[in-house]
């Protein structure tokens, strides 16, 4: 459930700051305050919640933690602590009174990242840091949504990283499913492991280089293929059930293998 906070009848750090709770109107954070559509924001972050259940935490105070994020580079549980000792960072997140406790528990933020998904964060992006990056608050290097506020673990596919991955997935079902018909096999896994993060350690690769890597991943997966072959006819001659996602995922590496 959200509840929207009435803004407006709240003092603004009296009962902290001297000369009536009056904060810089210069300082940074409260100019950049100024120009984030926090309603329209406030609006949409409703939308995500049911009426029902224990109130949500305020929208400004969660994407202004963010966006706060964001503009520092700082982690989670470092723009926290942060913030529970800024007051101008505070204003920015919509507080109205000092808060000396801390704000909320850093993984709030890992939950509404997964709650509020990718969708929401790419129109906070649109809506947000485009202002921002044209009164060059902050710059456009490094402003990808998984690698700041909305993780998403997307990487660029690789001939070697995918011949990897499906090495290292063949190993595991061949460990897993030799161990249930007691054979064991040797899969020269952490030879070819080893051998992985040689090359992708390296900052420069030429293309030779590359190619060896290349070559030398695909001889382990043939391998592997071929031992996780001969596991499963073997599984089926013994009645051991192999579920259908690990033959539909064997097939996929035969395909990237071929």
């Amino acid at each position: 459930m959200y509840r929207g906070q009435d803004r407006e009848t709240l003092s603004l750090f009296s009962e902290f700051l001297p000369f009536d709770g009056k904060l810089d109107p210069e300082n940074r954070w409260l100019k950049t305050s100024k120009l984030i559509p926090w309603k329209n924001l406030e609006s949409k972050y409703a939308s995500y919640f049911s009426d029902r259940g224990r109130p949500a935490k305020d929208c400004n105070l969660v994407i202004g933690l963010l966006l706060l994020k964001h503009m520092t580079g700082f982690s989670d549980e470092a723009m926290v602590e942060l913030v529970n000792e800024n007051p101008y960072m505070q204003a920015f997140c919509g507080l109205k009174k000092f808060a000396t406790k801390l704000l909320l528990d850093p993984s709030t933020l890992s939950k509404n990242r997964k709650r509020l998904g990718s969708k929401y964060f790419a129109e906070l992006e649109q809506e947000t840091y485009q202002v921002l990056i044209q009164r060059k608050i902050i710059k456009t290097k490094g402003l990808m949504i998984d690698a700041t506020v909305f993780p998403e673990h997307v990487r660029y596919p690789t001939d070697t990283g995918l011949l990897n991955e499906a090495r290292q997935w063949v190993v595991k079902q061949i460990k897993m499913i030799g161990g249930s018909l007691g054979a064991k096999v040797r899969t020269y896994c952490r030879k070819a492991q080893k051998e992985y993060l040689t090359f992708s350690k390296k900052k420069t690769k030429s293309r030779q280089l590359i190619r060896r890597a290349k070559k030398s991943l695909l001889q382990y997966l043939r391998r592997n293929i071929n031992q996780l072959q001969s596991l499963l006819a073997e599984a089926g001659q013994q009645g051991v059930r192999i579920e259908k996602k690990v033959r539909e995922r064997f097939e996929v590496v035969r395909q990237i293998f071929h």
